[in-house]
């Protein structure tokens, strides 16, 4: 006996109208009728539920019934499908939301200290001092995460020195050519290198580029070390009214 004519007799053994049934499960009278005629053929949730309505197990009602277990497994390929789909849709959900809950914490706040003070000129924000120097910090767009965990803020100008504080880092440069430094015989010096913020008191330079190798552009900081401290602190300073 074919599926439909068994659904059909199950529902008439069991006392039913197809409107009943399709109240039951909520499908119209027609899809009732399509089963029942083998045209269409029911999903497996839908199989479960008719099981119930008749009181027969699954294997009485798909018994010898090969169209119809075949469109089981398709049906439970589909399901297994949408759950993997919607565990990673949830993941990606919670993950966005965490990230966007870490973003507004830590940047956003960073990102506000540049507004009340800072002149703005594109992304990047100048703040001029009653010194002369001037320091710029570079904002950071939605969601864009923190480099080196922080926002990175340089001199710009006014320095014997090109500093740069950013993260676990201090850049330093020194370009000779530009005659900006006060520094005596700097105009002969081009060359621009990282120290470590924790080993400040070493002023072990890596060089980055320049005419000057990493034991020569140390020496030149140990020589002239109360012109480089002086725009370190006042950098580091500015550093950290955004920072911390």
């Amino acid at each position: 006996m074919d599926i439909g004519n068994k659904l059909k007799n199950y529902r008439k053994n069991s006392g039913f109208t197809q409107e009943e049934v399709a109240k039951m499960i909520y499908v119209s009278r027609a899809t009732i009728s399509s089963w029942e005629t083998n045209r269409t053929f029911p999903d497996i949730e839908k199989i479960i539920y008719l099981s119930e309505i008749y009181q027969v197990s699954l294997d009485q009602l798909l018994k010898e019934e090969p169209k119809i277990m075949d469109n089981v497994r398709v049906e439970r390929k589909k399901l297994k499908r949408y759950k993997s789909l919607k565990i990673v849709g949830l993941i990606l959900i919670t993950l966005f939301v965490i990230y966007n809950i870490y973003w507004f914490i830590s940047v956003y706040p960073k990102n506000q200290k540049l507004t009340s003070r800072w002149e703005k000129e594109s992304r990047h924000f100048y703040l001029k001092k009653e010194n002369g120097y001037v320091y710029q910090a570079h904002s950071l767009s939605y969601l864009e995460p923190l480099h080196n965990g922080n926002i990175g803020v340089g001199t710009y100008g006014k320095s014997d020195f090109d500093i740069m504080i950013d993260g676990h880092y201090v850049y330093v440069g020194l370009y000779g050519p530009s005659k900006r430094s006060s520094i005596p015989g700097s105009q002969k010096i081009d060359f621009f290198g990282k120290i470590k913020k924790d080993e400040m008191n070493h002023l072990k330079i890596t060089m980055i580029s320049g005419n000057l190798s990493s034991d020569e552009a140390s020496k030149f900081l140990q020589k002239y070390n109360t012109e480089f401290k002086k725009d370190f602190d006042r950098t580091l300073k500015v550093w950290k009214t955004i920072n911390r």
